[in-house]
C-alpha cells in the first residue's frame, strides 16, 4: 500500500509540472512529475481550474 502524506504547499516561485488529481472548491491538488508529491495549489491562483486527468 502506498503511504499517503500532506499535500505540500506550491512555491508561487516556481512552475510546477504535473498530473492534476483532483480540484475542489479552495484547491489544486496536483502530483509532481515523479510522482513523488502532491503539491496543493489556491484555486485563486488560477484564472480558470485546471482540468484533471481522467
Amino acid at each position: 500500500m502506498t503511504q499517503c502524506r500532506t499535500p505540500v504547499f506550491s512555491d508561487k516561485a516556481k512552475t510546477s509540472i504535473g498530473v492534476i488529481l483532483h480540484t475542489d472548491k479552495d484547491y489544486v491538488y496536483q502530483q509532481d512529475r515523479d510522482g513523488k508529491r502532491v503539491i496543493r495549489h489556491a484555486l485563486d491562483a488560477f484564472d480558470v481550474a485546471p482540468p484533471t486527468e481522467r
